[in-house]
């Protein structure tokens, strides 16, 4: 394998060095394993990288390669200074973006004190990726917590209306998004969400300069693995939340046993409703054939899902461009996916699965049936989706699309003409 191949060859044009700036500096979900897997596709390519994150202490030190910043233990003060000030975080992250003298800052998640980091970047080219909409609505998922349709997003009167925020904390959310959409506007030069929906969220919303760069899959599935013909074995992983909606994954399973009593729903991840919906599984007849594997290694994956039928992402929040996807279509594993968020833009344009309307287990059953009751088309769809995968969401490609973004920013910077792109 070559080094342009594997990502190890010469840095893009544009920035060499960089500032990636990211709220959590250890896995922990989605957006953190992409982030870190992103430092090291960086550096391999050439870049060099500098990383600012929080954590519980302090550590590092800002002569090296990596700042974390410790926070306050009471959570109470960590709440007061999100919708505030935080002037240790400030100066901190301020004295490292000196020290370092970066070409260009990529900013990724900020949500834990964004005025105090958004206001330490000043004055530097930063480009931020996009990992959920926080920043367009006050829980993030952009969704009505009371009847879990979308929303338009924005904080409001609707928030309260709807359950998504207390009454007599709507001011603070207002003054707090009002704030930091203000903020983003002066300091990030070049939004870089991977979804189209997030996309068209951002250009609503007002913000100039929005380029489409999808993820890449941060698991590594080098070889196809083979279709397993006599698999009945649906999977889904992630986070056990309630947005995640695999409570009608699990309700969907008695009616897939109906048709195919030796079905089997591998869950692999943990979250605050694991054991609630091991209660559910129970309570529907359907525990021995729900397995629950908890958090599992990336080696531990590849076997998931190479002993799957599909993959299913029954989610009810708008999802960004879950990591998942991608994972899955590198296995060459069919996928059966809400129609929410950015979930339709990976299934649709791979040609690789069955978008079902959110919240619904009779849709989720018929689709998985599909493919437990036919292998050909099962194997062919997820032969599609990895090719898709290979073609526009390998770390080459993600490297070429976030070079063009660092010679548009920069270019902005020197006065050059700003653009909204959908991809």
């Amino acid at each position: 394998m070559s080094a342009e191949a594997d990502g190890s060859g010469p840095p893009r044009a544009g920035a060499r060095r960089l500032l990636m700036v990211h709220n959590l500096l250890e896995e922990k979900g989605g957006a953190e394993t992409f982030f870190l897997k992103e430092v090291d596709v960086l550096r391999r390519a050439g870049y060099e990288v500098f990383v600012f994150g929080f954590g519980d202490e302090d550590g590092g030190d800002e002569s090296g390669p990596m700042l974390r910043k410790g926070e306050p233990r009471s959570i109470w003060l960590r709440k007061v200074f999100k919708f505030t000030f935080h002037p240790g975080v400030y100066r901190a992250l301020r004295r490292y973006v000196r020290r370092v003298q970066p070409d260009l800052i990529h900013l990724h998640m900020d949500t834990k004190y964004p005025l105090s980091v958004l206001a330490a970047l000043r004055g530097h080219p930063v480009i931020q990726m996009f990992h959920g909409g926080t920043i367009l609505c006050p829980t993030g998922w952009l969704v009505h917590a009371d009847d879990l349709e979308p929303c338009e997003g924005g904080a409001g009167w609707k928030c309260v209306h709807h359950g998504c925020v207390p009454a007599r904390q709507l001011p603070f959310h207002v003054g707090l998004q009002w704030a930091w959409q203000r903020a983003a506007r002066r300091v990030v030069t070049h939004f870089m969400p991977p979804s189209r929906y997030l996309s068209e969220y951002l250009r609503r919303f007002g913000f100039p300069l929005v380029t489409r760069v999808p993820y890449f899959s941060p698991m590594s599935v080098r070889e196809e693995l083979p279709s397993p013909a006599h698999s009945e074995t649906l999977v889904y992983t992630g986070v056990l939340t309630h947005q995640k909606g695999v409570e009608f994954l699990i309700r969907a399973m008695p009616i897939v046993l109906e048709r195919h009593p030796s079905a089997e729903l591998v869950v692999v991840g943990d979250g605050p409703l694991a054991e609630w919906l091991a209660e559910l599984a129970g309570s529907l007849g359907v525990a021995d054939r729900v397995h629950f594997r908890g958090r599992l290694p990336n080696r531990e994956l590849t076997r998931i899902y190479g002993a799957a039928r599909a993959c299913v992402i029954p989610s009810m929040w708008l999802e960004n461009s879950p990591l998942v996807a991608y994972e899955a279509m590198l296995a060459g594993r069919p996928i059966v996916g809400s129609d929410r968020g950015g979930i339709p833009d990976l299934i649709e344009a791979g040609e690789c699965g069955f978008v079902v309307p959110p919240k619904d287990p009779a849709a989720i059953a018929e689709s998985a049936l599909r493919l437990l009751e036919d292998p050909e088309l099962a194997a062919r769809l997820g032969a599609n989706g990895r090719r898709h995968a290979i073609q526009s969401f390998s770390e080459q490609v993600f490297l070429d699309r976030f070079g063009r973004v660092i010679e548009e920013t920069l270019a902005a910077v020197a006065g050059g003409p700003a653009r909204t792109r959908a991809a």
